[in-house]
């Protein structure tokens, strides 16, 4: 299931999104393919647990970030896409 994005007034603000940033690391795990890096981080802050996915790609980098609650359907919906490839 795809969601309609977050209204802009109800994203989270820039100081929200920076303390998310500035969270400690508790487990990483590096990826290379190709000539992309993916980073992997497992990290916490004063809201909780997330999932950093971090991809650099010839010094541009791409984040999403993930709450530890939501990382089972994110998961699972990886493994519907994996699946459903010929």
């Amino acid at each position: 299931m795809i969601n309609s994005p977050t209204p802009y007034d109800q994203r989270p603000s820039f100081s929200e999104g920076f303390a998310a940033k500035s969270g400690r690391t508790l487990a990483t795990e590096r990826i290379e393919v190709e000539h992309k890096i993916f980073f992997l981080d497992l990290q916490e802050n004063h809201r909780g647990r997330f999932f950093r996915i971090t991809e650099d790609a010839g010094g541009r980098r791409a984040t999403i970030l993930v709450s530890l609650e939501d990382i089972g359907a994110f998961t699972e919906s990886l493994k519907r896409i994996i699946v459903a490839v010929p």
